[in-house]
């Protein structure tokens, strides 16, 4: 657990904390536009800013702490939250480093020319020493000392009146290509806020026809989600955020006309509805709610403040009361519905082998099409699941029941089934029985025997 912190923390964490105490500059996006934009071209997809000298690290960590401590094994508590202060010293101390060498702001663009790696670009004021600032850039990389990661960044020197951080690669397409006028970026810094850091999508027309063409292979979208609705509503989007200790979020995304924007919003509500219906027992209705936009003409708009953002955390973290069985628990339910989706799909590729039919047992997957033993077992339980498609084929109703788990399997609070159409839904007891009689239903149109629930 602890590698996985620091892993996931250190590099964020040095991108948005600073512990100095300098007067806060009036946020001006045209400048922050005109900054950025030599290093703009026609593949950035997008940028990331922040301004070190808005965010206070130390009340970050309190607020990491505080929910990392929520979730860690209690053997490991201690450790978690020594290698937390450990982490609080490192990057307070990199931002020391930073700001004397004369540091403000940092940029992080990501260009499909560069992928999966994207560069870094510091400002340098009249008084900045450009080559420690450079150092301090590789310090701070995600990627840190490991040479052999598709994403590591190989070189950081002062370039022009910037020091970069990227790949060498990188650095000669910027000295070598043009930048691209791209008038959205000014747009977006406009909507994105007076906030201490902003994160920027840009798409132009080639960007979003990848997504209309990849989106629902890459995603596995419903039928009824349409990828248009998203490379339509999506122009640019914007986020602005405000971290610790008063968090606020704002995020904005333009569309192409009024039409789109509402196409988009319906994308997001059908999204929300999907996570909903298929994790009822996290209880996440209210929360989602939450992130449902509202819509004013061409444009999508979500905000979120102190107080509901603490309240999406509470609920992540799960409240100490839980306790860590608890929070384990919710985490194996999730992680039942997708081996039980994985389940289903291998059970569909068995028929395409063995003459449409479903296999005799859950073991057979095993030998004939290479599933781990694990899968055919419930992570709450380690209990095998219960198999009811041995007599089934491809006829089979897309609502006939293939494999569920017992209830007590989960504390007797729910169900995870696996229907023929390889479709996965978490039930109550009343449901399941719903769902039992329609199978039986339509077995004896099948002329198959019914079966009863185990």
């Amino acid at each position: 657990m602890l590698k996985r912190i620091k892993l996931i923390l250190i590099a964020p964490i040095v991108f948005l904390c600073t512990a100095t105490l300098t007067a806060q500059a009036k946020y001006d996006p045209a400048k922050t536009a005109r900054t950025i934009a030599p290093f703009i071209d026609a593949q950035t997809i997008a940028v990331a800013h922040a301004d070190v000298s808005r965010i206070n690290s130390d009340a970050i960590f309190e607020k990491v702490i505080e929910n990392a401590i929520k979730i860690a094994e209690p053997q490991e508590k201690d450790k978690t939250l020594a290698e937390l202060t450990k982490c609080r010293q490192i990057i307070r101390q990199w931002i020391t480093d930073f700001t004397t060498a004369g540091g403000e702001d940092i940029y992080l663009v990501l260009n499909l020319a560069d992928l999966p790696r994207f560069f870094m670009i510091a400002p340098l004021g009249p008084k900045a020493d450009a080559q420690e600032i450079a150092n301090l850039l590789r310090k701070a990389q995600p990627a840190g000392s490991s040479e052999g990661s598709p994403i590591y960044l190989d070189c950081f020197e002062k370039f022009g009146n910037v020091a970069f951080g990227g790949s060498k690669e990188t650095l000669q397409r910027l000295q070598t290509s043009p930048p691209a006028d791209r008038p959205e970026l000014s747009a977006a810094f406009v909507a994105a806020g007076d906030t201490a850091v902003q994160l920027l999508i840009i798409l132009d027309a080639d960007a979003r026809r990848v997504i209309d063409e990849t989106l629902p292979i890459l995603a596995q979208l419903p039928g009824d989600i349409s990828a248009t609705a998203v490379s339509r509503g999506l122009m640019w989007a914007a986020l602005g955020l405000d971290a610790p200790p008063k968090m606020q979020i704002k995020l904005e995304v333009q569309s192409q006309n009024a039409t789109d924007a509402d196409a988009l919003n319906n994308v997001v509500g059908q999204i929300i509805d999907i996570i909903v219906k298929q994790n009822k027992h996290l209880d996440l209705k209210k929360h989602l709610t939450l992130l449902k936009p509202t819509v004013k003409g061409d444009r999508l708009h979500w905000l979120l403040k102190d107080d509901q953002i603490n309240s999406l955390m509470a609920d992540i973290f799960l409240p100490a009361s839980l306790g860590v069985g608890r929070a384990g628990e919710l985490v194996n339910r999730k992680k039942c519905i997708d081996q039980l989706k994985g389940l289903g799909q291998a059970i569909m590729m068995y028929q395409n082998d063995y003459r449409e039919k479903c296999p005799p047992n859950l073991e057979t997957l095993i030998e004939k099409a290479n599933v781990h033993p694990q899968m055919i077992l419930c992570p709450s339980s380690n209990e095998k699941y219960v198999y009811r498609g041995a007599d089934l084929d491809s006829h089979a109703s897309s609502n006939m029941i293939l494999a569920y788990d017992k209830l007590e399997y989960h504390q007797g609070e729910c169900r995870n089934v696996v229907f023929c159409g390889t479709q996965v839904e978490s039930m109550t007891q009343e449901e399941f029985c719903k769902a039992i009689e329609l199978d039986n239903e339509l077995r004896r149109k099948l002329k198959l025997p019914e079966k009863p629930a185990e």
